[in-house]
């Protein structure tokens, strides 16, 4: 083997040793396997929690900001989008069935603000004035490059007069 050719394929061999695993890290962020959003409750409210409305049912609502995980780098703004695709309600007295279910249909970019509006209650099977619970919220979704998101949410419900 002559000397060029020797040189030539140790160069090919560096390039390919040295500069292959630096194509496959263009992920954003120090975990590629975590989307990129921070989603930050800012408030939950609750409505139709009167016993004497028999036909409200009573429904949780819970506002949102989205922000970016990685706050030392220049974000992607619609590529660390999330969209939800799930959610599920447990109880912590356990007074109602845990439910889950598919949120709105929606896409928030790095910096909007959201919320979701879910019926937690029939109003046919609403418990007595005074009765009080916590409904917990779990909501999953993932943003536009497969890498889940999620977020908790605790709402207090009191069934009032």
């Amino acid at each position: 083997m002559t000397s060029r050719t020797r040189t030539g394929l140790l160069a090919v061999l560096s390039l390919i040793v040295l500069g292959l695993p630096g194509l496959g890290c263009n992920q954003t962020g120090k975990n590629p396997k975590m989307g990129e959003a921070l989603i930050v409750v800012t408030g939950t409210g609750v409505t139709g929690n009167s016993a004497a409305d028999v036909t409200a049912d009573v429904e949780a609502s819970i506002g949102f900001t989205v922000f970016d995980r990685n706050t030392s780098t220049t974000s992607n703004v619609v590529l660390n989008g999330v969209k939800f695709t799930s959610f599920t309600v447990a109880w912590d007295g356990g007074l109602f069935p845990p439910a889950a279910g598919i949120p709105d249909d929606t896409f928030f970019q790095i910096g909007d603000t959201g919320s979701f509006t879910i019926a937690i209650i029939p109003a046919g099977v609403k418990p007595p004035a005074g009765t009080v619970d916590t409904a917990r919220f779990s909501f999953m979704g993932e943003d536009v490059i497969g890498r889940p998101v999620e977020f908790n949410a605790k709402v207090p419900v009191e069934i009032v007069p």
